[in-house]
């Protein structure tokens, strides 16, 4: 009984990390398109969205002159992860903030 416990107990916590790990790549995946579009866009604002089987992702860039306010929420499971960063091209990202 204590193995099966133990299974069931390791299973749930593989699930969880996983689903946090998706979370992370929603994250990956919306940051870099928006590096990309950002650095061939005279826009004011860009807006990327995904809807993908693990999960869906939603962010946004602000032309701040120089430099790019970005803006990512992702959802996957029970788990959500919202970040917040500067980018500027050549100097790279900064001010990094991230809720979970």
């Amino acid at each position: 009984m204590y193995l099966i416990h133990h299974y069931e107990m390791e299973r749930k916590l593989l699930a969880h990390e996983l689903e946090d790990m998706y979370t992370q790549q929603l994250v990956m995946t919306a940051s870099d398109y928006l590096i990309d579009a950002s650095g061939n866009s005279d826009k004011e604002q860009l807006l990327f969205t995904g809807n993908f089987e693990k999960g869906k992702v939603v962010g946004t860039a602000e032309n701040q002159g120089e430099k790019w306010r970005m803006e990512i929420e992702a959802e996957s499971g029970l788990y959500h992860r919202k970040v917040q960063f500067i980018y500027e091209h050549g100097a790279g990202i900064f001010q990094w903030e991230e809720e979970s």
